[in-house]
Parts: structure tokens; sequence; C-alpha cells
């Protein structure tokens, strides 16, 4: 992986507000991750459980396995950044984007349904055009397309 995937630091391995964080092998993907890597891992180190604690993971993280062990930090690292962007959108959580009145361009749009079929937003086409619930994007920051989605949304509110 890349090293420009950021990384979770030691410290937030023992924070008491990180030790409940749940990790899931989506969070995996969003760190860029496969999802046939994501489920291995998952299946091997935490058989039957489609998700763990932060402190669960962090007791198989000095066990020798390297990718085991970057694997946590990016998740670790994607869960705490992803607790600061809710924050940062919280105005706009329970809204949702109109894709037409954004004056989003064709190819952002055409990216944005394809993330939708990928991903399962519920990307709808109703009377007030094609919308899709803002907080389906908020899992999905990191992504260049959602965060022109996010941030025009922000700015059509009078918030940016």
């Amino acid at each position: 992986m890349s090293s420009a995937v950021p990384r979770a630091r030691e410290e937030e391995w023992s924070a008491p507000r990180s030790r409940a964080i749940r990790l899931f092998p989506a969070d995996a993907v969003e760190c860029g991750w496969s999802r046939d890597v994501a489920g291995q891992l998952f299946a091997a180190r935490f058989p039957g459980r489609s998700s763990v604690t932060v402190a669960e993971f962090a007791a198989i993280r000095s066990d020798g396995d390297p990718l085991a062990a970057q694997i946590g930090d990016e998740m670790l690292a994607y869960r705490i950044e992803r607790e600061r962007m809710a924050a940062a959108y919280a105005p706009i959580r329970l809204t949702r984007a109109n894709l037409k009145r954004l004056g989003l361009d064709p190819a952002t749009v055409g990216a944005l349904r394809a993330l939708a079929g990928e991903l399962g937003w519920r990307l709808r086409d109703d009377e007030e055009g094609e919308t899709v619930p803002i907080d389906d994007l908020l899992p999905f920051y990191r992504r260049p397309v959602v965060r022109t989605v996010l941030d025009r949304k922000m700015a059509q509110c009078g918030m940016r």
C-alpha cells in the first residue's frame, strides 16, 4: 500500500475513546485494500465475525504479522478520520443531495452512479431529480467525487 495512506499512531490503539470503535472489512476496502484481502484477514483472525472492536484487533497486532498490523493501523486511522468528517458534515448529514441542483458535471454524475451501484447507495430519481442521502455518502468521504458532492452541499446550505 502507498505510504500516503494514513496509519494510526501507537497511542491511538490504547486511547479509551478508540478502544470501543468497531472495525469492519469495509473499512479496509476504504483504505485501498481489496475485498478479498479484507475478507481473508477477518476470516483467518476473527472467524465468523463481521466486525471487531479496536481492543480485539489490538491483541493481534503484536503477533508478528506486519500485514495485519498495517491494515489495522490504516483501518483505525480511517475510523478516527471518519468521526472527524461526520462532525464536520453534521449540519447536512440528514439531507439529500440533488445532483442537478448541485451543478455537477456529467462525468461526476456518471462516477456517482457507478459508485452507487458498486457500494449500494440509495441514489434515486424522484420528483426533484436524482438524489442521494448525504448520510449514505459519509463513509466514502475519501473518494474525490464524494468530497465534491459533500462540499457543494455544504456551500449550497451556506456552510462554506
